[in-house]
């Protein structure tokens, strides 16, 4: 199996001091990406961080049918002034850069493309384990790993940045080197020219 690289050049993270803790979601807005959940987690996670005054922000990026929905209920938990729906962009590797901690709360995946690209950034990655995901987030290494569906659970991930800010550095520095290592055009080139060796040798 030969993996499709991403061009890593293009991604880079933006050193902040806003004193804000910045989570992103990158998807579009469907059932199967599950954002009621992830909303309904934050809640839960800006109740508990105004009792320590510990400010947090989450920016959903993309765009579908759950677009008017999950604003209303980002409304609805009160939660509306700490969320920030931007809709289809075109600047994703900006976003990624001025963002702290990338999360995804699907029911399915496969390998996402976003979540690579968010490793590249250097964000750690908060993910329910599904799909091929628990091949890219080393659990506690580079981001962590939630059962699907688990609101506290997730609010739980969310919470260790909080709680210890130096996690998203030391995560985030690990997200980079994976991709490094696994994801990049050297690293494909290099398994495509062992097969075609090992090809020829046969022939």
């Amino acid at each position: 199996l030969i993996r499709n690289c991403i061009d890593l050049s293009s991604f880079h993270h933006t050193q902040r001091n806003d004193g804000r803790l910045n989570f992103i979601h990158v998807a579009r807005l469907n059932p199967v990406k599950d954002q009621a959940l992830l909303l309904s987690a934050f809640a839960k996670l800006v109740s508990d961080n105004e009792l320590s005054g510990q400010s947090v922000s989450l920016k959903i990026v993309g765009d579908g049918e759950l677009a008017k929905s999950l604003k209303a209920q980002a409304c609805s938990l009160v939660i509306a002034e700490f969320v920030e729906f931007t809709g289809t962009r075109n600047d994703i590797p900006e976003l990624l850069a001025l963002a702290d901690v990338f999360v995804l709360s699907s029911i399915a995946e496969g390998i996402p493309m976003t979540v690579l690209e968010a490793m590249a950034s250097s964000l750690p990655v908060i993910a329910t384990d599904v799909g091929g995901l628990s091949e890219l987030i080393n659990d506690g290494q580079n981001g962590y790993l939630v059962p699907k569906q688990d609101i506290n659970a997730l609010t739980k991930a969310m919470k260790k940045y909080t709680d210890d800010s130096s996690l998203i550095c030391r995560q985030g520095i690990a997200a980079r080197t994976f991709t490094e290592q696994h994801f990049s055009v050297t690293v494909m080139l290099s398994a495509y020219a062992k097969l075609y060796k090992k090809s020829m040798e046969k022939s």
